[in-house]
Order: structure tokens, then sequence, then C-alpha cells
């Protein structure tokens, strides 16, 4: 199957800004019919989420003294119903808010956006961990229903091992929501959640031999369960973090 490709545009204070290309999948009755190439599934999770989320781009430093730089491109989010003989699209974010420093953070974060469509994320925090999360977050509010959330990050400046870059939702803007992350950091795909509030935050991570910390990330919900993927090259199957 092909995929559709619409432009999304989005304002935020007045500025005007193109999504990617969107991609739509089918789903016949039990099967799903996956575009080449598949990905390959990280883990499946059930998080305690309401019936909205904070989704979008999120970087930490895991420094209060040093600020992180992460940059996205082809960032989208689909909407599925399932089962259904045909794809039903969704296209958000329509909006993105202005972004925002979240929980335990020490230097103040920033975003913006190039000519070409990326997104640059400046940000400090204590980390993406435990219960205690501190990141900085470009992010909307969306229904919780079934979604696809894809990016690349493009290049990530990492100024500490386990400083974090990827894509989130999450219920609460407050460091111990329950939350979903898929991202890279120094070496490492990781897929992180916490499955109520004030939980300590589970993880899986996957080593990859890589020369600079770009890759591609995926978070999928269907029914109650969260997956997330990753994968290298475009050109590459998805891995699912398990």
């Amino acid at each position: 199957i092909d995929a559709s490709q619409v432009k999304v545009q989005m304002k935020d204070t007045g500025i005007s800004r193109v999504l990617s290309l969107a991609e739509v999948k089918v789903f016949t009755g039990e099967t799903e019919e996956v575009p080449e190439p598949a990905w390959v599934v990280l883990r499946e999770v059930n998080v305690d989420m309401s019936e909205t989320v904070n989704a979008g781009l999120a970087v930490t430093s895991r420094s209060h003294d040093e600020l992180s730089e992460a940059v996205f491109y082809d960032y989208d989010i689909t909407r599925n119903t399932y089962p259904s003989a045909s794809p039903s699209l969704s296209l958000a974010p329509t909006m993105i808010v202005p972004s925002r420093d979240v929980g335990n953070h020490g230097l103040v974060g920033s975003s913006s956006v190039t000519s070409d469509g990326r997104y640059v994320l400046t940000g400090s925090g204590r980390d993406i961990w435990n219960n205690d999360d501190g990141f900085h977050f470009m992010k909307y509010i969306r229904p919780n229903n079934m979604f696809i959330m894809t990016a690349h990050v493009d290049s990530f400046n990492d100024v500490e091992q386990y400083a974090k870059a990827g894509i989130m939702a999450r219920t609460f803007i407050c460091n111990e929501s329950p939350m979903v992350f898929i991202g890279r950091s120094r070496g490492r795909f990781y897929m992180i959640w916490r499955e109520q509030l004030d939980h300590n935050a589970q993880e899986v991570n996957f080593v990859v031999d890589t020369e600079n910390e770009s890759g591609w990330v995926k978070l999928e919900k269907y029914g109650d369960e969260y997956s997330g993927y990753y994968k290298v090259e475009e050109e590459d199957e998805w891995v699912l973090l398990k």
C-alpha cells in the first residue's frame, strides 16, 4: 500500500509550521497490512493514562547545569480506526502549543523550527526515570485513542551519557506522571514507561553501534497497549524493544 501524502499546517503563536508527509496504515479484519519496510517492536506495555494525553518531542540533558540539543524531522502523528476496511487518518497535530520545561530541571530549555521543517529542542533536566522526570517538552493535547507517532532524531548533542531525546505521551505535566517515552541516548535506543502516577519508571534498551546519536523512533497506541519501536536507517526494519 502507498503512503498518503498529506501536508499538515501547524500554528504556534502566529508561526506557520508544516509537518512531513503522514503515513497511513490499513487494517482489514484481524490482519494488519504493514507498508514495507516493516517495523520491529521494542516492547508492548499497559499504562494507566487518561482520555487525553500530552504528546510530542522531549529532550533531557540529565544535568541541571548543561543543555542538550536535539534536532528532529519527519515528525508525524496518525490516527487509525481498528478494525476497519479502510484507513482513517486524523491529521494531528494541527497545532503545537509553546514548549516548556517539565519537572526537575535546571537551565531553561527552548524549541524552534528551521526553514526546512526540522524541530530543534534544547533542554536540561534530571532525567526521564524513576518517579522524578526533568526534561523539555514540545507537546500538544490529543485524544488518547489509537495513534501512531514517529520521528527521526537527526542529531543529538548528548552532554551526558544518559541524556535522552525522543517522543513521548504522558497524562500530566508533572514529574511523576504516567508516561511512555521512546528515544535515543548515547549508543542506545530506549523505551521508558511509568504505569501509574508516582510509580517508578521501567525501561528496556537496545545497544547500537552507530557513529552518531541519530535514528528513527515510533510509538503506537492500540486498545490499552503502547508499543515502542526503533530503527537506525530509514530502509531498515523496525525493531520492537523488548
